[in-house]
């Protein structure tokens, strides 16, 4: 306790020696941890998405043609009969994956985007959930229970639809059950970044039968706009598929290799996570230098008069002792704003592990000169 006294006065006495030294400290903590916790998630979003490739048969579909000419065909009297003999066409020749931006009108004023999905949708991307439940199998399948079609929210739109919310809209009942894990993503190999989190996402089955707001949500808006993917080991049925459309006087279709369009997306992700590192780790070794930098100035400052101290029969370990208190603060501030800021155990982990460093530096140098250097010396080198 009288160390921490002595270590207390002499940090108000003179603050500018010691804020910038803290500043740096804490500074360095909180990059180090950030970049620890980055490198964490790149690793797991790259592996996540290799994962993914796993479905080498799996095609991106992609439309052709004049888009409001093909929308005027969609919506046509027959345009939603003749979509759904397409989709059954498909679903008879491989796997369907439905992800479909389906528009609402919450209580009749608030407009919202629920994502509608189907069962291989969810099996694929293997939705965590941090609170409630997920879908059950029987409402994926259009079954549900008292006629309520289930909601899953993710993390930042549970603030404003929390688990039980009940949603009203055009004559159905929708119920928020679940929240999403922030860092569960699905792929839209279409678009330019492919990667969408269900943060502010709202999710629900696809049930097209419903009819959820008019022509939205039914077959005639599986119009294979990146909406559907499907996954088949005979590339001929993709042949079939698109004579089909046109047999329909529908579209015209391409499709894209979904492991070649995952490949491109890592390839973009993996710049872009080298560029971040790139800058930080540049930040962060400023900071270190700096920080040592002034370690070693502040260690210079110091050892000449805890070497009188000494000679004055204090003992080593006490001033030791006291340095350690004197830069533990900024090590212990800077391991509470990683925790409070972070709240990951990985950089908690990682800040206390840099902060331990930081801590054994400034004992062992002083250890070092005390053993190695007379202090008679100490006095004429560092006076």
């Amino acid at each position: 306790m009288i160390q921490l006294k002595y270590a207390w006065k002499e940090l108000i006495k003179k603050p500018g020696r010691y804020v910038p030294l803290y500043i740096q400290i804490i500074v360095s903590i909180v990059l180090f941890s950030f970049i620890v916790k980055e490198i964490n998630a790149m690793n797991q979003f790259r592996t996540k998405l290799m994962n993914y490739t796993q479905h080498n048969t799996m095609y991106v579909s992609k439309l052709q043609g004049d888009p409001i000419l093909v929308m005027d065909e969609l919506f046509s009297e027959t345009g939603e009969e003749r979509c759904k003999e397409l989709y059954e066409f498909i679903n008879e020749r491989g796997s369907v994956y439905v992800q479909m931006p389906v528009s609402i009108l919450v209580f009749g004023q608030i407009q919202e985007t629920i994502l509608a999905v189907n069962n291989n949708f969810c099996d694929l991307y293997d939705i965590k959930i941090t609170d409630g439940r997920t879908f059950t199998k029987e409402e994926l399948s259009g079954d549900l229970q008292e006629n309520v079609i289930p909601v899953l929210v993710g993390e930042k739109k549970a603030e404003e639809y929390p688990i039980g919310t009940k949603i009203e809209f055009n004559n159905q009942q929708l119920q928020v059950v679940g929240v999403i894990d922030s860092n569960s993503f699905y792929l839209t190999p279409s678009t330019e970044r492919g990667i969408s989190y269900f943060t502010e996402e709202m999710v629900m089955p696809w049930i097209p039968d419903r009819h959820i707001n008019g022509a939205n949500g039914s077959y005639n808006d599986i119009n294979l706009y990146n909406l559907l993917q499907i996954e088949t080991k005979d590339p001929k049925v993709l042949d079939e598929i698109m004579e089909k459309a046109k047999e329909l006087h529908l579209f015209e279709l391409s499709f894209i290799s979904y492991e070649e369009r995952l490949g491109e997306l890592d390839y973009y992700y993996k710049l872009m996570y080298e560029r971040e590192f790139a800058m930080l780790g540049a930040i962060l070794l400023y900071c270190i230098v700096g920080s040592i930098t002034m370690l070693l100035q502040y260690i210079k400052s110091n050892i000449r008069q805890f070497s009188i101290h000494i000679l004055c029969g204090a003992r080593k370990n006490d001033m030791i002792t006291r340095m350690f208190l004197q830069i533990g603060i900024p090590v212990v501030i800077g391991m509470i704003i990683v925790g409070f800021v972070f709240q990951n155990s990985l950089s908690l982990i990682a800040g206390i592990v840099f902060g331990v460093g930081v801590l054994l530096l400034i004992m062992l140098i002083p250890a070092w000169i005390w053993n190695k250097i007379e202090l008679s010396q100490i006095l004429k080198r560092y006076d």
